[in-house]
């Protein structure tokens, strides 16, 4: 049996220890937890939204960790960005200020709509909403918007 070889994304992920598969679609995930991550590709695709690629960044996440998701997201130059959190250890403020560094950091990045639940959600989606960030505490209301930022 011939294992497929790895892209460079692919590459990059493994080293920094994310789950990452590479899709077909327009739109970057980046989520934790790999049962989070397949509802999500789920809902978007009930909804003919083509996901770009699976990302479990894992439980735990610190500002490192989703920075370095981010970069790699990036690098994939999707149409728009899909962040669905769950913060049980990951704190949501520290993924908020994850995600205003990395805009600050990188130029020309995808629009972003941002799904935070847990600790610290209200903190963190007050962060990114003082920025201008579309950002969520319901799932259901992310999806909706990342569907109206890919129609424009």
């Amino acid at each position: 049996m011939e294992l497929k070889k790895l892209s460079e994304l692919e590459k990059i992920a493994k080293e920094a220890g994310f789950s990452f598969v590479e899709l077909d679609g327009d739109i970057g995930i980046l989520a934790n937890g790999a049962g989070l991550t397949m509802a999500l590709l789920d809902v978007l695709s009930n909804l003919n939204l083509k996901p770009a690629n699976f990302l479990d960044v894992g439980g735990g996440a610190d500002k490192e960790r989703v920075y370095k998701a981010l970069d790699l997201l990036f690098r994939m130059n999707p149409k728009a960005v899909l962040v669905n959190i769950f913060g049980g250890i990951t704190r949501c403020d520290i993924v908020a200020e994850a995600i205003l560094q990395a805009l600050h950091d990188f130029k020309n990045t995808p629009p972003m709509v941002i799904r935070l639940t847990g600790t610290r959600d209200k903190e963190g989606i007050e962060i990114l909403k003082n920025e201008g960030i579309n950002a969520f505490q319901d799932v259901m209301d992310a999806v909706k918007t990342i569907q109206e930022v890919i129609k424009v």
